[in-house]
């Protein structure tokens, strides 16, 4: 149904970041720097574009709403956004019919 989460036993023992690792690690409307964008293929099969920062070794798996986010900033050609700067908060998503917490990520200008 919902293929563009990590599975969540995944996230927590990889160095993918979930919503607990964004608030545990302080990272919650901190501004991280784009190292580079990588496609991963996930457990799933799927192939997703996974962000990298300079500040940490952590890494995020996008969703298609926070792809959409950053194509509408940056634009489409993702080799360009290294360097640029994102804001990682904390939202309500739908997950498997309940509301849980997901990340969503803000452009800094």
């Amino acid at each position: 149904m919902t293929n563009w989460l990590v599975d969540y036993a995944t996230a927590q023992a990889s160095n993918f970041l979930n919503a607990k690792k964004v608030k545990e690690n302080g990272l919650v409307g901190k501004s991280l720097t784009i190292k580079e964008v990588k496609k991963q293929t996930m457990r799933d099969e799927k192939v997703k574009p996974v962000l990298s920062f300079a500040e940490n070794d952590l890494a995020l798996s996008l969703n298609k709403g926070n792809a959409a986010i950053l194509i509408e900033s940056y634009g489409t050609d993702e080799t360009l956004w290294s360097g640029k700067r994102i804001q990682l908060v904390i939202t309500k998503k739908q997950f498997q019919g309940q509301l849980v917490d997901g990340i969503t990520v803000v452009p800094v200008a």
